[in-house]
């Protein structure tokens, strides 16, 4: 089951309470937390403290399926990513969607497009559990103009996202499925288990279906078992009850920069 973090009712509704908001969101179950109104750093505070605001706001965990953001509405938070896995949507009016990508890097902000726009253009999912740092839209915006180390922070995070969409072009055009596909499982590597050095297998419950996967990479869901089965004939991988083991995942550490 998704849920949705419900800003407007932040301050009155308890934890249990279901509702709808948004028009596109009305079969999510709303989450909301009273706890957290005060865990959010107020936006005067800015140019008194001169620090990131993000440093006062606690680490606090959502489950898998949190919509953090939904495409069309007002944006009213921004989070930071501290542990976990999301991945960005966007849909058409016909309610068809297409993944975007996966955001697990670690001081990602999702919700920062408040600084161009009160919208936001895609939805932004938790696909695992998470870690996450959140204060208000207008906090974050007045702190990237008055805060020069959070400013220079969100400028390099934005950027390791941009090179990311690039280096996504670029395995469109240049890598092979399996490159494609090694890259994506690696990303999830990290995420399971951040220490790879010791060598030994990673079990992977897969927080993607396959025909996800299968977008993200660009192929259809029949070619992605036919990748996977060559995988599992060269011993990079093995199923196992609906999981996959990476039986090597050093093999998985190059970096996208070694593909090009």
């Amino acid at each position: 089951m998704m849920r949705t973090v419900d800003h407007h009712q932040l301050q009155a509704e308890p934890l249990t309470t279901q509702q709808n908001i948004y028009s596109l969101a009305a079969h999510k179950t709303a989450v909301s937390d009273p706890a957290e109104l005060n865990d959010i750093p107020a936006a005067d505070a800015i140019q008194q403290t001169n620090q990131d605001p993000f440093a006062g706001a606690p680490v606090r965990k959502y489950p898998a399926g949190t919509v953090l953001l939904e495409q069309g509405a007002p944006i009213h938070d921004v989070y930071k990513l501290e542990q976990g896995l999301a991945k960005t949507i966007a849909r058409d009016a016909e309610g068809r969607e297409v993944i975007i990508g996966l955001c697990s890097t670690p001081g990602a902000y999702l919700g920062a497009a408040c600084a161009i726009s009160d919208l936001t253009l895609v939805s932004a999912e938790l696909v695992t559990d998470a870690q996450l740092r959140r204060i208000s839209a207008d906090t974050f915006c007045q702190a990237l103009q008055h805060d020069a180390a959070l400013s220079w922070a969100f400028h390099q995070t934005q950027s390791k996202l941009l090179w990311r969409f690039v280096n996504k072009l670029v395995q469109f055009g240049c890598h092979s499925v399996q490159e494609r596909l090694e890259q994506l499982l690696w990303q999830l590597v990290q995420v399971v288990q951040p220490d790879v050095t010791d060598g030994k297998p990673v079990r992977i419950t897969m927080p993607l279906k396959y025909w996800e996967i299968a977008e993200l990479i660009a192929v259809s869901p029949e070619h992605l078992c036919r990748v996977i089965r060559s995988m599992e004939s060269q011993g990079t991988l093995r199923r196992d009850k609906g999981r996959l083991v990476v039986l090597e995942p050093e093999k998985l550490s190059r970096t996208e920069s070694a593909l090009w």
